[in-house]
């Protein structure tokens, strides 16, 4: 392997290990929101849209579109990755 096919591993390793550390200091750091939003809150009370444009880009909520007569509301729902990173910090 060459010295420029090294580094570009190297680059792209350090960039999955960022995302994954960014990815976990989010949920750590909106463990309480998160949680609200597990047991049912709306999520749009408790943040603010550019946060939860940044968490939805990141991986953390996934907006889900309700039913076209209201019978189920939109809301944003955890991935079971940020479910599975949740739990385990308790």
């Amino acid at each position: 392997m060459s010295d420029k096919a090294a580094a570009g591993a190297e680059i792209l390793y350090n960039d999955k290990w960022l995302a994954e550390t960014t990815f976990r200091n989010l949920v750590r750091f909106y463990k309480a929101e998160l949680h609200r939003i597990i047991r049912g809150a709306p999520a749009r009370s408790l943040m603010s849209y550019p946060k939860l444009r940044r968490l939805r880009n990141d991986g953390v909520l996934v907006y889900c579109r309700g039913s076209p007569k209201g019978s189920r509301p939109s809301r944003y729902v955890l991935t079971a990755r940020a479910r599975a990173v949740l739990d385990n910090l308790e």
